[in-house]
């Protein structure tokens, strides 16, 4: 397995985040943070530099004066939840002093002091928004610009590089001598001004980073750990010039086109030294590691590349929200730290991202096989939990991605397949099967207790065939079978037969006769759509079934698909269906 070796020197770090058309995370839309999560743990960690284009840093500053501005309209949900954490603070500070005079138990005292906040304001009346307590991180984010030696380069992108940072690497590997230093970083409309000069991050990189061409005999002591991160999908323009409409269409990885995000992993390639490159954005798994890597067959890069989304889905950022809401029913002790400075326990307000342990724990990964296991872990301080952000990996010098899942999920392709030839796959103790394989011929046995997923990973609009599952538990159709968060692609499963014990709770088969107590359906369609909705057909004791469910995308925590409808097919339905079923097989086995 090919690996970095002799890494000389140490390692440079660099955040960069891209919101390069102004438009998803502005002022105007402050319920969105993809981005601004990610600003916001590192303004507030002190230990990365951070690369932006002005436009995001703009929208960071324009939140927290809308925010103060906001404290001043005492009817303003801003305002509300202003006080509310301010409230719950000071009511946590008093019971610190109340509690710590009496008893000198501090263990059970902080236990008392969140049961005593539970009751008092833990409950429907004071929920609220995800989106507006995000907006308080904005304003509670601390920024300090004496904390940090802030640049630009005159074409929409500034640089901000921690003093804690370059007191520790004096050599930052950045350009400084060719930036302008900024003296008003926290003056908005300046900020405004600098964001309408629109350029690439391509043309950027070389304004920021010294490349080999700058350094003496064209050696770098030190290889680059690059995130980057941005909105992607596709983007559809229409332009109207005296009346002639054209329009165009193109993939977006990252906030850049395709032609835009090769120009940057060259740059990383033959310009600098380069350890890790990660990216972040949605929808860069699936089709899009394709129609960016295969032109590389014969050229792979020389640096790792992990892309944080499994498919052809949604990325999501990490969050969390301490306050009452939708996500936090109460406080445990574990919400609590103990604040010096008022003599008792606070409610923080904490980074979500953990930039620092990441780059410390990256910087021991060479790419061999027992550091690739120990990555799996390090995800976690920079990666939100969720099987859309199951994280793919590239090996340096080959041009193949991987996942990186944990020990109770599968991936079934082809060379799995192959081990068992005509012999039943047998999975015990599986919660999730990643499925990349258009056909398993064999028989598919599942030893499980707890309810398992089934997801396809095969890129685009995907079609597969199993010819025999068989489950020792009961399997839920409907919320077993379902889509990566926001899949772009229709998926579609068919299985000649399908068999599981009864549930006294299903509500689709509450009314079928089960002989010995187990189901067996035939001819199973099981067809995902992208908006969510997962309809299925099915052949039980000689009934033909369809049954329409709905699983909301972004709410993997709700393991249960909401049932919509339970039809019998008549006789013409049922013909359709058949015929149907025989197409679609005959599609897999031409």
């Amino acid at each position: 397995m090919p690996c970095l070796h002799a890494l000389d020197g140490s390692q440079r770090n660099c955040l960069i985040l891209l919101d390069q058309k102004n438009k998803c995370e502005t002022i105007g839309h402050l319920h969105t943070w993809y981005l601004t999560s990610r600003l916001q743990s590192a303004l507030a960690e002190q230990s990365t530099p951070i690369l932006i284009n002005a436009g995001l840093w703009n929208s960071f500053i324009e939140r927290r004066i809308h925010f103060k501005q906001s404290l001043k309209q005492k009817d303003s949900p801003l305002y509300k939840i202003h006080k509310l954490y301010q409230t719950i603070n000071e009511r946590i500070t008093s019971l610190s002093h109340q509690y710590n005079a009496a008893n000198e138990d501090v263990i059970q005292n902080k236990y008392l002091i969140v049961q005593s906040i539970n009751d008092e304001f833990y409950n429907s009346e004071n929920t609220v928004t995800e989106g507006d307590y995000q907006v308080l991180l904005d304003y509670f984010t601390p920024f300090d610009p004496e904390d940090w030696s802030i640049y630009k380069n005159g074409k929409g992108f500034y640089l901000f590089v921690p003093k804690n940072y370059s007191s520790q690497n004096p050599f930052t590997g950045f350009n400084i001598e060719s930036l302008e230093k900024i003296a008003y970083p926290e003056h908005s409309p300046s900020i405004y001004f600098d964001s309408v000069v629109n350029e690439s991050i391509g043309s950027a990189l070389p304004d920021f980073f010294l490349t080999y061409n700058d350094l003496p005999d064209a050696k770098m002591t030190y290889a680059w750990n690059i995130i980057l991160a941005g909105h992607g999908g596709s983007n559809y323009k229409e332009m109207n010039d005296e009346g002639i409409v054209t329009w165009n269409g193109q993939p977006i990885i990252a906030d850049l086109t395709i032609q835009e995000f090769n120009d940057f992993l060259d740059f990383f390639e033959f310009n600098v030294k380069t350890h890790l490159l990660h990216y972040s954005c949605c929808y860069a798994g699936g089709n899009h590691i394709p129609l960016i890597f295969r032109e590389k067959q014969n050229q792979p890069y020389n640096y790792a590349i992990i892309c944080d989304t499994l498919t052809d889905a949604a990325s999501y950022c990490k969050w969390t929200t301490l306050l009452p809401s939708t996500q936090k029913k109460f406080l445990t002790t574990a919400d609590l730290a103990y604040d010096a400075t008022q003599n008792g326990w606070q409610l923080p307000l904490t980074p979500v991202y953990h930039w620092n342990d990441f780059f410390n724990d990256i910087a021991t990964i060479d790419f061999s096989i027992g550091s690739i296991e120990r990555l799996q872990e390090m995800m976690s301080s920079i990666t939100y939990s969720i099987i859309a952000n199951i994280p793919l990996l590239c090996l340096p010098g080959t041009n193949n991605f991987f996942p990186l899942y944990g020990a109770d999920i599968v991936k079934i392709d082809e060379r799995l397949l192959a081990l068992f030839d005509k012999k039943d796959l047998i999975l015990q103790g599986t919660k999730t099967i990643l499925l990349e394989s258009s056909s398993i011929k064999t028989g598919l046995v599942l030893d499980h207790t707890d309810q398992f997923r089934m997801i396809s990973i095969k890129p685009g609009d995907a079609l597969h065939y199993i010819k025999k599952l068989h489950a020792t538990s009961h399997i839920d159709l409907p919320s077993t079978f379902w889509q990566a968060q926001y899949q772009y692609y229709d998926k579609n499963f068919i299985l000649d037969e399908c068999s599981f014990p009864q549930s006294n709770d299903s509500l689709i088969f509450k009314d079928i006769d089960a002989s010995e107590n187990e189901l067996v359906l035939k001819n199973v369609i099981i067809s995902q759509q992208k908006s969510h909705y997962i309809r299925l057909f099915f052949t039980v004791n000689d009934i033909a079934m369809m049954v329409v469910a709905y699983k909301p995308g972004q709410a993997e925590h709700i393991e249960t698909a909401t049932i919509q409808e339970v039809v019998t097919l008549d006789a013409a339905a049922r013909e359709k269906y058949e015929n149907y079923y025989l197409s679609l097989k005959n599609s897999v086995f031409p």
